[in-house]
């Protein structure tokens, strides 16, 4: 049985790397009611890293607002890895070599790289021969998935310098649907240690890992990264997700580029990629340490050592306020009775009728609830043009339900799909109160295109 959450925010962290070909090691999972989700060392105050930022003057100042709960972590002070929490990995062939020092016929997880030391997670890092390389990787696929919330970590990379790569990630079970969304499941790289400067890369990996494959790397600045430990954090809400370096907030995805389905958590050590004069295309970047693995000896061990991995929800729920491309309008609805119809607001109305919260279905689909008439909203028919219009939250079925579909080119929008239609949505015109209407998919240009603003 796995344990699942449905509701609010989940944090944490760890790197990236794209084929789930590896045997687990595994055993009993946890029933949902299982209090010892919550390892008892972890203290009961730990709230997620989080700094804010002074409006007065853009100056890191305090702790996050609002309260989160503890709803599932690891302090690894046992003498072996709860098995119970966590999957060990065992590659029963070499992963991807693409991009890695051509010297590697071969490079995988094996269970003899993972062990628990001075209450650290431990993922090595082990130059088995001149071509061989083995590391340690853990996740928690069946064991423990859930939806959004405060993840983090606390971690000592492995030697970049070396082509060890550091990854904390997540990664879900639909990854591979191909529908221009990764609503149903992506891979979630909240970064990658394998730049020997203070960068590093977060990416989402939507629609599997052949040619349809869409994704979204964001590079960001991490300082001392190579050099003690540092936590990375993951805040994860429907509509968007926030990653935190040391508790500064770094990068934002938002939209299609956010699963709204359960997802596991993925700790691992690799061998590192973007190795110079890579093929072109891959971003390929002259600080890589990939050519590490040349370098360093035959025999040579280099490990990873993460304090904790940290889970937290939220009670709160965000609204939105949700922006069409072409006119810069949102949407919203002037009443609470059923049948209301949903209209564009002007540019400066901002209050409970414009805001929508997007609560989770299934498969990725969510329902818009206004914050002010607490209703869905759906097409009033099948028909090309129907109106928008509220609906009590007893409408329940496809007609209410919409998922977020990728946009064409690289900027962050979007658009909005219905479950039973199959149909995008856009304004009438440019004017204040011009009607929302059900629009085909052939209609692929700004107009149906739409943005989240929290």
């Amino acid at each position: 049985m796995k344990i699942i959450f449905k509701t609010c925010l989940v944090a944490i962290t760890i790197g990236a790397c794209a084929e789930y070909e590896e045997d687990l090691e595994q055993t009993n999972t946890y029933a949902a009611n299982d209090q010892s989700a919550v390892d008892p060392a972890t203290p009961k105050d730990a709230q997620p890293y989080i700094l804010q930022t002074s409006a007065e003057n853009g100056r890191v100042t305090g702790p996050p607002a609002g309260s989160w709960t503890q709803v599932w972590s690891d302090e690894f002070d046992d003498s072996n890895l709860n098995t119970s929490k966590w999957n060990v990995l065992v590659s029963p062939w070499s992963r991807a070599l693409t991009r890695r020092d051509p010297a590697l016929e071969w490079w995988g997880y094996t269970a003899d790289n993972v062990w628990l030391e001075d209450g650290k997670l431990c993922l090595q890092s082990h130059k088995v021969s001149d071509s061989r390389l083995e590391t340690g990787s853990v996740n928690t696929d069946n064991k423990f998935e859930t939806t959004h919330g405060f993840f983090e970590i606390r971690v000592n990379v492995a030697d970049p310098f070396q082509g060890a790569q550091t990854a904390f990630w997540f990664q879900g079970d639909n990854q591979g649907n191909v529908d221009k969304s990764g609503a149903d499941g992506a891979e979630i790289d909240v970064f990658e240690s394998t730049w020997t400067n203070e960068e590093t890369k977060s990416n989402v990996h939507i629609d599997g890992y052949g040619d349809d494959t869409e994704k979204r790397p964001v590079w960001y600045h991490v300082p001392g990264l190579n050099d003690g430990y540092h936590t990375f954090g993951l805040e994860w809400a429907p509509g968007y997700m926030k990653i935190y370096y040391d508790g500064e907030h770094k990068v934002t995805y938002k939209g299609a580029f956010v699963p709204m389905v359960d997802e596991f958590i993925w700790l691992s050590v690799a061998a590192s990629f973007d190795y110079p004069n890579s093929p072109s295309g891959w971003g390929s970047r002259t600080n890589s340490g990939a050519d590490g693995f040349s370098k360093r000896a035959v025999g040579s061990k280099f490990i990873s050592k993460i304090g904790y991995v940290r889970v937290w929800k939220s009670s709160q729920t965000p609204y939105y306020r949700i922006k069409n491309r072409e006119t810069g309008k949102w949407f919203k609805v002037d009443g609470t009775s059923e049948n209301t119809l949903v209209e564009q607001s002007s540019k400066n109305q901002i209050n409970s009728q414009t805001k929508w919260a997007l609560q989770p279905t299934e498969n990725g689909y969510f329902y818009f609830v206004n914050e002010n008439a607490g209703k869905y909203f759906r097409p009033e028919t099948s028909n090309n043009n129907a109106d928008l219009i509220l609906k009590p939250t007893s409408f329940s079925g496809g007609w209410t339900q919409w998922k977020f579909i990728k946009a064409p080119g690289d900027e962050d929008y979007y658009h909005l799909k219905n479950r039973e239609t199959g149909k995008f949505i856009a304004p009438s015109s440019a004017s204040d109160g011009a009607a929302i209407l059900q629009k085909p998919t052939s209609v692929d240009g700004k107009w149906t295109q739409w943005q989240v603003i929290d």
